[in-house]
């Protein structure tokens, strides 16, 4: 599981550690993580030891030695206290607009990659400081338009590379176990929406939604219109409020919601369904 080493809490220092993770000791190597999403491309030198981040955002670092990130000749961050399975996320506003307007493509949401040829084109214009206002950087964007034959990208705006990071960092924050699902941090046994379609994740693996929006209902998760039994009581919920419950079970019945003895009638026959197996059907109507 990755741990966060940097939280996305933008007041702070750009290079202030939270929840560092441990290595063991002496000279050891491992493997952590460059996050403004995961950034591909970047050097990263820890002591003698050399790597570049690949598309996950994974580089080796060495136990006790600091490391600097790097794009060509221009110096992006040194961090300290790296262990194993540690994310340093780029909370540097600065170092964040910078790497999302190298994006080659110009989609930061599927991942940052600095290609070969933009660090070559960086260095072969001795760009080696980062920008100092926005004039700068949109130079720099157009020397890789002219230059450049595979880089497809665009200035970033501080605003555009803020919004970015304040995803990324929300994403941090929840998926710990980078399954695509939030966590539930708040301990109510729920999952959080994160696609923001109004249904919470199945983070148990039970094939039933959580009620996020506290009804007593549990969403549809799996879109075939009916609602899941949570309350383990044999009874789909009224998630439509028609007064009738849905079949889970497939075999043409309703669950007795209400609790009166009878099934309602789904079908619009004039007739409950048998829900007692006595081989007669119930008369909702009586």
């Amino acid at each position: 599981m990755k741990k966060i080493l940097l939280k996305a809490c933008l007041a702070l220092p750009a290079f202030a550690l939270i929840g560092c993770g441990g290595g063991s000791s002496g000279s050891s190597e491992g493997t952590a993580f460059y996050v403004d999403s995961a950034v591909e491309g970047v050097t990263v030198t820890c002591g003698s030891r050399v790597s570049l981040t690949d598309s996950t955002g994974a580089f080796t670092y060495v136990d006790g030695q600091t490391c600097t990130f790097a794009v060509g000749d221009v110096i992006l961050r040194q961090q300290v206290g790296i262990g194993a399975g540690t994310t340093v996320f780029e909370n540097n506003l600065v170092v964040a607009q910078f790497l999302q307007s190298l994006d080659v493509d110009n989609n930061p949401s599927n991942g940052i990659t600095i290609s070969a040829e933009v660090v070559a084109i960086l260095k072969n214009n001795a760009i080696t400081t980062l920008h100092t206002n926005d004039t700068e950087l949109a130079n720099i964007v157009s020397t890789l338009h002219n230059e450049g034959s595979s880089y497809s990208g665009d200035y970033v705006s501080p605003t555009e590379a803020q919004d970015h990071l304040n995803q990324t960092a929300s994403t941090l924050d929840n998926d710990n176990d980078n399954n695509g699902q939030s966590n539930d941090n708040d301990n109510n046994g729920q999952g959080n929406d994160n696609d923001k379609n109004g249904q919470g994740n199945d983070n148990d693996k039970n094939g039933q939604g959580n009620d996020n929006d506290n009804n007593g209902q549990s969403n549809d998760n799996d879109n075939n219109g009916q609602s899941n039994d949570n309350d383990n009581n044999g009874q789909s919920n009224d998630n439509d409020n028609n007064g009738q419950g849905n079949d889970n079970d497939n075999n043409g019945q309703s669950n007795d919601n209400d609790d009166n003895g009878q099934g309602n009638d789904n079908d619009d026959n004039g007739q409950g369904n048998d829900n007692d197996d006595n081989d007669d059907n119930d008369d909702d109507r009586r």
